[in-house]
């Protein structure tokens, strides 16, 4: 054993190539070409990789034909018995010898061949339990099993003598299917819910009150530029041009006066209650509302109203002056 290693070494010290030259033409490491040399087996990976290393060894320093290198790859190498010791031999032959490679590596190497087939075998099988684990035992646990009794008891039959109405199979029930009548019960007494009925436009009718009027407030809302007037009690309130967005409220004891150059950019709210459109763009419209009594009266006066009042009008007189007068209990209509 120690004769192969001190031949690879003497040749190659005397062909004067180092360790580093050696490793580098055969790609074998260092510590590999040592254990080679020095006999050293167990240090080799395992019997094959160490026959490896040998032939490339023995073949780069061009010896691979010596007797004591074929001697390793010979079949009865392995079987071959060391002579007795008293046997001489021819100087410059060699004796043969009997590798025994490093059963710890082989044991080593055969082990983990083991360790790998073992792993290699329970990833599938750790695989497949956590696909059942994370998806398949979730939903085993959220479906409930049905059972026939609870199938049934999940069913409300009808009272006896309820007349027959649509027919119900029961599903999970064993045994011979039978058919449950579902009755629909109405109430005793059905009363139909009316539909609601369409609002009607606000009109100029004043909605009654329980109490009657005791004063006159007018809401102007612009929507177009438009020129108005206001007298209250014989007094000018306004007298101007409005813009859209504007709002005015005036407040009247016995009667107001309104007159516009364009009805269709003017809203009028009297004592709460919204008037309907008073008419188109452009249109001049002049209306006096006047207090009697609790009531309120409309009127278009004839002709139109000067500037100022002289004076406040008295009931009569005012009923005397109203070409169109309207008497109305509580409601207005323009």
């Amino acid at each position: 054993m120690i004769e192969l290693g001190q031949l690879l070494q003497q040749t190659r010290t005397a062909q004067g190539f180092t360790l580093s030259d050696v490793e580098a033409q055969t790609r074998i490491r260092q510590e590999y070409l040592e254990a080679l040399e020095q006999g050293q087996w167990d240090r080799l990976p395992n019997p094959a990789v160490a026959k490896g290393f040998l032939r490339s060894y023995a073949r780069f320093l061009k010896i691979e034909s010596h007797p004591q290198v074929q001697a390793v790859f010979s079949p009865a190498t392995i079987a071959a018995v060391k002579p007795a010791a008293d046997t001489a031999t021819a100087p410059g032959s060699y004796l043969p010898v009997e590798i025994a490679l490093g059963k710890s590596a082989k044991i080593a190497s055969s082990t983990l061949r083991t360790g790998l087939r073992l792993a290699l075998a329970l990833i599938p099988i750790a695989a497949l339990a956590f696909v059942l684990v994370r998806y398949g035992l979730p939903v085993l646990l959220s479906v409930p099993q049905a059972t026939p009794e609870t199938a049934a008891a999940s069913t409300a039959l009808p009272p006896a003598g309820t007349p027959p109405g649509t027919p119900l199979i029961l599903v999970g029930v064993t045994g011979t299917p039978q058919a449950v009548e579902v009755a629909t019960v109405l109430p005793s007494t059905y009363t139909p819910t009316p539909r609601p009925t369409a609002t009607p436009p606000p009109t100029n009718t004043i909605t009654p009150s329980p109490t009657p009027f005791q004063q006159l407030a007018l809401t102007l809302q612009i929507s177009q530029r438009s020129w108005v007037r206001i007298i209250t009690d014989g007094e000018v309130q306004l007298e101007e041009t409005l813009e859209p967005g504007d709002q005015r409220t005036f407040m009247a004891e016995k009667w107001l006066q309104m007159r516009t150059g364009n009805a269709a950019g003017v809203t009028l709210i009297l004592n709460g209650q919204s008037l309907r459109p008073l008419g188109k763009h452009g249109d001049v419209v002049d209306y006096v509302w006047t207090l009697t009594g609790g009531k309120i009266q409309r009127s278009t006066p004839t002709p139109e109203p000067t500037d100022t009042p002289t004076a406040t009008p008295e009931p009569a007189a005012a009923s005397s002056q109203l070409s169109d007068t309207t008497t109305l209990t509580n409601t207005t209509s323009p």
